[in-house]
This record gives structure tokens, C-alpha cells and sequence, in this order.
């Protein structure tokens, strides 16, 4: 059987349509391989439930528990979620540029890994590893040489791991001032010039220990909300709080029966730094410029619902009244 002319042009575009969606496929599968292959981080980063940085005589350990990540070495206590998160999740995207050299007669110490000057290990749920061992050794592009696992190869990874390869446990330390979700406060106590009040939740509202006064809800969820948010720049060792500090004000909270206080003071010094020493146990914080300023001079009638608001809610009364009454005649 002859072909006429538009019969073979119409078998040539399939022909040539064929072999180009092949070539389209091939090469999506080539270079799906290749991303496949320059994955560094082999695990599913939400599923990492502990996370470790050994160096030298330092040893960082963070657990996930059900409060969130937890320091356990070389102190315990609550972790800064949000770097933890962060730390684990940029692992994730990071690719391996390129590998040095391979094979079971590698000269690791020639690349700085013979020990690695820092090496840091992600566990999952399952009990899988992905270690990632760090050379303070890089390429002429300042690039990165580490080893991942036990394995026979020198890669080449980009420099942010070498400021990943330095953090210190400062760096996931918890730095709110107050360590709780404030929704569980039930009493605060204010101590500063200006005097002192409590302020204690009943049935949902929150009242004035003592007095009879109608407090501005939404002013005290504010106030709450300030303490919540306060954070430290950075904590110090409790000895380093010298004497030559004024008292600014101090506070008491109770929350499900455990009890916390702070003192936040001034440095007297030129410097004029502000810090707060929390029990129990003992922490020092220096405060971020700013934080908790609305302590210092806080009064009670701050908090009061003022007779300008009064009159406002007595006049949306009466509209409603009076709207209520026009719809029912």
C-alpha cells in the first residue's frame, strides 16, 4: 500500500512527536536522579524527634516531648521551639554541590575529617540517623567538606554549614521571660513605685484582689499578652548580676498552683541594661531594649474600665433597647 504525501508527512510528526516526548521524559527521569542523588538529608524532617551537635568537650542534645523540644544535655529545660524547627527544616532543602573524592582508601584527615570538627545527628521516630560530620577545612571556593554517615565520600556542601557547624546551646535556649502559656495564668501580682495590686481570674473575668473595680478585659489581656511576649537577648550566669542595681519592679504569677517571680532590675552603670533574675531555678535574663517598659510605671487605674467607656456602653445599650423595641411594636 503507497503512502500519499499527507499520509507520510502525518506519519513523520508522529514519528518525531514520539521520540520528543520520549527525550522529554528521559530527561525529566536524568535530572529527578540527579536531585534524588544530590539530597543530603535522607530523613523526613518532620518526623526528626532528636537532634545532637558534638564538638570537642561540647555536646548539645534536643529532644521533641510532648511540651514541645526539650534541652537535655548539657542543661534541661525547655528549648526554643521555633530555632529547633528552623535548624531541622534548613537541613532539609540543602543539596550536595559536589563530591571531592570516594572509595574505601580516602585520606580523611587530608580533608579535615579525621575527627570532624563538628559533627551533628538527626534521629526520627523510627530510630533512623542522618549524621553529617563537619571539616573546618574548605575548598577554593570556600565551600564545605564533610562526610554524611559512615560513608566513602568527601562532599562538597555550601557554606552555610559552617555557621550550622557553630551553634552553641545559646542558640536554642528559650529566651521568653516567662516560660508558660500565659492562658494558664490564673494571679498576677505587680510590685513597682507607683504601689502594688493583684489581679486574679474569677469565672472567666479578671478582678482586683481587694477592690471593687471594673477592670477593661481587653486592657488586661494586653497586659498579660506584654509578658507573654517578653523575651531576653541574652541569658547570663546568675553571679553575673552585679550589685550595683536599681529595683524597677517585680512580679508574682500563679499559674495551676506552681508559682514564678521575677525581679527586673536596672544596671546602674552607663550601659543602663535592664535584667530580670527568674526562680526557680535561678536565671538571669538581659532583656531586648523595650521589654516590659509598661511595668515600670504601671498603675492599676490603667486597667480600669474609664467613665468615657461607660457612657459608650450605656449608649449601646440604649440603641439596642431601642432598636428591639421598633422591631417589636
Amino acid at each position: 500500500m503507497k503512502l500519499k504525501g499527507r499520509g507520510i508527512l502525518s506519519l513523520c510528526l508522529l514519528i518525531f512527536g514520539g521520540v520528543a516526548i520520549y527525550d522529554f521524559v528521559s530527561s525529566k527521569k536524568v535530572l529527578s536522579d540527579k536531585m534524588e542523588d544530590s539530597r543530603l538529608m535522607l530523613l523526613n524532617f518532620e518526623q526528626v524527634e532528636k537532634v545532637q551537635i558534638d564538638r570537642d568537650q561540647e555536646h548539645i542534645t534536643i529532644l521533641r516531648s510532648p511540651e514541645g523540644w526539650r534541652l537535655e544535655q548539657p542543661l534541661q529545660e525547655l528549648a526554643d521551639g521555633k530555632a529547633v524547627d528552623d535548624f531541622v527544616r534548613n537541613i532539609y532543602p540543602e543539596r550536595i554541590l559536589d563530591v571531592a573524592t570516594e572509595g574505601p582508601q580516602v585520606d580523611w584527615a587530608q580533608y579535615g575529617l579525621s575527627p570532624a570538627a563538628t559533627t551533628i545527628t538527626l534521629t526520627d521516630a523510627q530510630g533512623e540517623k542522618n549524621s553529617f560530620h563537619i571539616s573546618e577545612k574548605k575548598n577554593f571556593e570556600s565551600n564545605i567538606f564533610a562526610r554524611r554517615n559512615e560513608e566513602n565520600k568527601v562532599l562538597i556542601l555550601n557554606p552555610s554549614w559552617e555557621a550550622r557547624a557553630q551553634k552553641t546551646v545559646s542558640d536554642f535556649r528559650d529566651k521568653r521571660v516567662l516560660k508558660s502559656n500565659i492562658a494558664s495564668v490564673d494571679e498576677i501580682t505587680l510590685r513597682n513605685a507607683q504601689g502594688s495590686f493583684t489581679l486574679h481570674r474569677v469565672d472567666g473575668n479578671w478582678k482586683v484582689r481587694g477592690y471593687n473595680l471594673e477592670l477593661d478585659q481587653n486592657k488586661v489581656r494586653e497586659y498579660l499578652k506584654t509578658l507573654a511576649d517578653a523575651k531576653a537577648d541574652q541569658i547570663l550566669d546568675v553571679k553575673d548580676l552585679g550589685s550595683e542595681q536599681s529595683r524597677l519592679f517585680d512580679l508574682d504569677v500563679r499559674m495551676n498552683d506552681k508559682k514564678w517571680s521575677a525581679q527586673i532590675s536596672q544596671s546602674s552603670g552607663t550601659d543602663k541594661k535592664i535584667y530580670a533574675l527568674i526562680g526557680e531555678p535561678k536565671t538571669l535574663l538581659r532583656l531586648e531594649p523595650g521589654t516590659l517598659d509598661d511595668f515600670i510605671k504601671k498603675e492599676l487605674k490603667s486597667l480600669e474600665v474609664t467613665a468615657a467607656e461607660h457612657k459608650k456602653e450605656e449608649s449601646k445599650g440604649q440603641t439596642e433597647t431601642s432598636n428591639k423595641e421598633e422591631a417589636n411594636p
